[in-house]
């Protein structure tokens, strides 16, 4: 009991010795729904703090000026943390004998030095002190970055990103977390596997080889072991260079292996009981910029609503004793190809407890061209007759016939003349008294037949589009560009069977765009790059 008392109080007395002000200087929301990066300064005396906190913003700003920061600068926080030094700068063996840069050794609270490994603009900082920091003042972080209180250019990428305060600082920063953060890696020496380079045995089937031929990718080699998507014209290679598609989309992997864009669920509890009164459900996202996030609701499987954060449930959808609702948040950015990655979902289970149990079961499915319904109830006592409802949607509803109750449990009813396109039915049991019970929602199917050809994808102006319907059919195309404008569009004359129209994309700029197709309900899209 007296050895833990003791190590207690030396843990009490390790904290207070390392306790440092704590400064949030970007707030996109709640720290536990956010990706923490947090800056740690070194070689800052007491008296220079006020400089650490204009570097941190000037490198802030830059930061989330970069894209793809840019666009998802609602998913980060930054903190941070006035770690005070009893000396400025940095410690520079000077093992390579410069002269303009002599050597130096100070002594600071994290111990950065240059020359890490004999390499002079390796700039390191001792971690065991910096994660001693983070665990005293801030142990919520997700990204540590150190910006080192030297004006000579320096820096790494690991487990924490460090950064000197070269001309080049932000930019330097920035590279450095696509080391920690992003798992990047450098695109101007061999190395190891990353997202960003690969070994030559994989030449033809490069990890971004749906990315060759757009914004410059390629497969360019690296020295003789090495291959990298683009040449020159990225910041892991250049820093005065934006992020390549590749990293980009690395980026935003990084970002969602992290946190989820849905931030809040109401109901909190995932378990939800009804008594009778309409349910709210909702939910809050953290939206990319411009928001490209898609947002459905399914009950029981089937989709009740879209492009909305907020539902309400009625006793007249709630008609199982125990429903799922199922809200789906996925992110349909063009920045990535990865978009399968980025589906987040919720679920609820809502109990009916009151809920009659009356339906035995109900059935419905083509038959020839009419539509065939299938139901059985349990108890026809003090009932008055059925109501045969239908919808397109599944949501708007009419009263298509009425059926008089008889004394079998079992009904067959056919629908002769259903709505072009899929059909959704229910059965509304009414009682002598006027108060009514639907069955289940049954959905019958008409699947069209559609195919689609786009070609070639590389053109230097002619686009054929192939269309086959089996039907007549109001058919058109538009080109989309990246920015989501639509440059060209027109109709398509099909008229069942193959159609083929070429389109001319001559007069549009070089650069990626979208062909999408819509044949009756049905849409086809695909990426062309105009050269």
């Amino acid at each position: 009991m007296k050895l833990r008392t003791s190590l207690s109080l030396l843990l009490c007395l390790f904290a207070f010795v390392l306790s440092a002000q704590v400064n949030k200087i970007k707030d996109a929301g709640p720290d536990d729904k956010r990706i923490n990066f947090t800056i740690v300064g070194d070689g800052y005396t007491a008296g220079q703090l006020g400089d650490f906190s204009n570097d941190c913003n000037d490198i802030v700003t830059d930061f989330f000026n970069e894209p793809p920061f840019t666009n998802y600068t609602n998913f980060f926080n930054v903190h941070t943390i006035d770690v005070v030094s009893q000396q400025s700068g940095t410690d520079h063996p000077n093992i390579e004998g410069s002269t303009s840069h002599p050597m130096l050794e100070v002594n600071t609270a994290l111990n950065g030095r240059f020359d890490a490994f004999g390499i002079h603009r390796l700039l390191v900082v001792d971690n065991g002190l910096v994660f001693a920091q983070l665990a005293a003042n801030y142990p919520g972080y997700d990204q540590a970055i150190i910006i080192c209180n030297t004006p000579f250019y320096g820096g790494s990428g690991g487990a924490t990103a460090v950064s000197s305060l070269a001309s080049s600082a932000s930019d330097l920063a920035i590279h450095e977390v696509g080391h920690s953060f992003q798992n990047l890696a450098d695109e101007y020496a061999d190395g190891g596997e990353a997202p960003n380079r690969t070994s030559i045995s994989n030449t033809g089937n490069v990890k971004w080889q749906d990315w060759i031929g757009i914004g410059g990718v390629g497969e360019f080699v690296i020295g003789s072991n090495s291959f990298k998507p683009v040449d020159g014209q990225c910041m892991m290679e250049r820093l005065n260079k934006p992020f390549c598609a590749v990293c980009k989309e690395q980026t935003i992997e990084a970002i969602y292996n992290t946190i989820s864009p849905l931030e809040s669920t109401i109901p909190v509890d995932a378990n939800v009981a009804f008594g009778g009164t309409d349910l709210d459900f909702n939910i809050t996202t953290i939206k990319p910029i411009p928001n490209t996030l898609k947002v459905t609701w399914e009950l029981n499987g089937v989709e009740i609503a879209s492009a909305t954060e907020a539902v309400t449930l009625t006793s007249m959808q709630l008609l199982l004793e125990s429903n799922n609702l199922k809200v789906t948040v996925a992110d349909t950015t063009m920045i990535s190809m990865k978009n399968t990655n980025y589906v987040f979902t919720y679920n609820w289970t809502i109990t009916n407890a009151i809920l009659p149990l009356e339906w035995v079961s109900f059935t419905a499915r083509a038959e020839g061209k009419s539509n065939r319904l299938d139901w059985e109830i349990a108890q026809p006592d003090n009932s008055s007759h059925f109501l045969v409802e239908r919808s397109a949607d599944g949501r708007s509803w009419e009263s298509i016939d009425r059926v008089a109750f008889a004394t079998t449990t079992s009904y067959t009813y056919y629908d002769d003349l259903p709505l072009p396109g899929t059909n959704h039915y229910r059965i509304r049991a009414v009682d002598l008294d006027a108060t009514f019970l639907h069955s289940l929602i049954r959905e019958v199917r008409n699947v069209e037949r559609n195919y689609f050809r786009v070609y070639p994808s590389l053109t230097s102006g002619p686009v054929n589009l192939e269309v086959f319907t089996d039907r007549l059919k109001k058919s058109s195309y538009a080109v989309v560009a990246v920015d989501g404008r639509v440059v060209q569009q027109g109709t398509l004359a099909t008229e069942g069977g193959w159609t083929r129209q070429g389109i001319d994309l001559s007069a549009l700029t070089a650069g990626t765009y979208v062909v999408r197709i819509l044949a009756g309900t049905q849409v086809h899209s695909e990426l062309v790059v105009r050269r």
